[in-house]
C-alpha cells in the first residue's frame, strides 16, 4: 500500500498551525477550537518584518477564502451524506451537523482523530447544543481502498458530497490517482459529487481572467 511507505503523521502538526491561523478568521469553531488545543493561545501577526505581515494576512484571506468556497458548493448541493478527508482540525462537521439532518463522517490519521474526539466533545460541553445531523469521527487512510469502502458502507443510498481541503498537495501522482480511484468508485455507487479545495491556478493571466457564464 502506498501510503505504508511514507509517514504521514508529519502531516499532523501541519493541522495545529493551520487552526491557530484560522483563529483569526471567521470560520466557525475556529477559535475555539484553538483555544482548546493550545489552551488559549492564537497565532498572531508576524512582526519581523512588512513583508512577514503581509504574508500572514494573505495566508488569512486564502484560507477562509478556501472554506467558505466550499461551503458555498456544499450549500447548492444538498447531499445527505457528507465525507470529508483529512478534515485536520476544522470542525466543519460539528457545524453542519448542528445546524442540519445530514450524516457527516470526518477522517484523518487516527492519533489527530483521537485528539479532534476530545475536542468536539468539550465544544459540545461549553456550547450545550446537541447535535440535529448524525456526526462521526473516523480514522481513515484515504489511501486505503479497502478502509475507505468500509466508511462508504456507512451511508445510506442517497447522494453524497466528498470534500478535501489541503490533502492533494501532500500526495504524489500515483497516491493522487489511487485517491481519486477511491473517491470515484464510491461516487459511482452513491452518484453525488467531489469538492476539492486543492486546485491552483499557477498562470496569473488565467487566475485574473473572467470564467465564462457557462462555467460559473
Amino acid at each position: 500500500m502506498l501510503s505504508q511507505k511514507r509517514d504521514f503523521d508529519s502531516i499532523s502538526p501541519s493541522a495545529e498551525f493551520l487552526i491557530r491561523l484560522k483563529a483569526n478568521t471567521t470560520i466557525p469553531f475556529a477559535k475555539e477550537t484553538a483555544a482548546l488545543l493550545i489552551k488559549g493561545a492564537v497565532a498572531e501577526a508576524a512582526e519581523n518584518s512588512q513583508a512577514d505581515r503581509n504574508f500572514y494576512f494573505r495566508s488569512l484571506l486564502h484560507f477562509e477564502n478556501r472554506y467558505r468556497t466550499i461551503d458555498k458548493l456544499l450549500s447548492e448541493f444538498h447531499s445527505p451524506n457528507l465525507l470529508e478527508l483529512s478534515s485536520g482540525y476544522s470542525c466543519r462537521g460539528v457545524h453542519l451537523c448542528l445546524e442540519k439532518e445530514i450524516h457527516f463522517i470526518d477522517t484523518d490519521l487516527p492519533d489527530l482523530i483521537r485528539n479532534k474526539k476530545k475536542l468536539v466533545d468539550e465544544l459540545l460541553k461549553e456550547t450545550g447544543k446537541k447535535f440535529k445531523g448524525h456526526y462521526e469521527s473516523v480514522a481513515l487512510n484515504a489511501l486505503d481502498p479497502s478502509a475507505f469502502s468500509k466508511i462508504i458502507k456507512k451511508f445510506s443510498e442517497e447522494s453524497l458530497t466528498v470534500i478535501n481541503e489541503g490533502l492533494l498537495p501532500y500526495l504524489d501522482i500515483k497516491e493522487k490517482m489511487l485517491l481519486c480511484s477511491n473517491i470515484r468508485n464510491a461516487l459511482k455507487h452513491h452518484d453525488g459529487y467531489w469538492i476539492t479545495g486543492d486546485v491552483y491556478i499557477k498562470d496569473e493571466e488565467e487566475e485574473t481572467r473572467e470564467l465564462p457564464e457557462a462555467a460559473r
